[in-house]
């Protein structure tokens, strides 16, 4: 949990009941000081809420505040977690990133209790291949 004083004006909001809407979202926040923009995450096909979204204040000074205040926001009686948003370009090198350029998803995790592609089959025992006298 980051609460020290940031240069942000940007919060990302996560566990967000399934059905809020961006009005919920800006509504709740709102207390905190100016909008600029909200936004809830969508999924591209279904149009169902991913569980997250974003908040952009006018200034610094209101994502303080919220950070201040971590432990204590409910939106639709379901807690939700905070945090400042970080640009992308400004992400530590060798995350997930989870970004499309990032190839995430493409073959990872598979196979995880195969053994390599090398080794499939070869047992490690039998047959007469130069065994010899022992």
């Amino acid at each position: 949990m980051d609460t020290g004083l940031g240069t942000s004006k940007k919060i990302f909001v996560g566990g967000l009941p399934q059905n809020c809407s961006e009005q919920v979202l800006s509504n709740y926040f709102c207390q905190y000081g100016t909008i600029v923009d909200s936004v809830v995450m969508k999924d591209r096909e279904t149009g169902n809420s991913r569980g997250f979204g974003f908040i952009t204040y006018d200034s610094t000074d209101a994502v303080d505040m919220v950070m201040r205040q971590y432990e204590d926001h409910k939106i639709e009686q379901k807690w939700v977690e905070v945090k400042r948003a970080v640009a992308r370009e400004d992400m530590p090198a060798g995350g997930d990133g989870g970004g499309p350029s990032k190839g995430a998803g493409k073959g990872k995790g598979r196979d995880r209790g195969s053994p390599p592609r090398g080794d499939r089959g070869r047992g490690g025992g039998g047959g007469d291949r130069g065994g010899g006298d022992r």
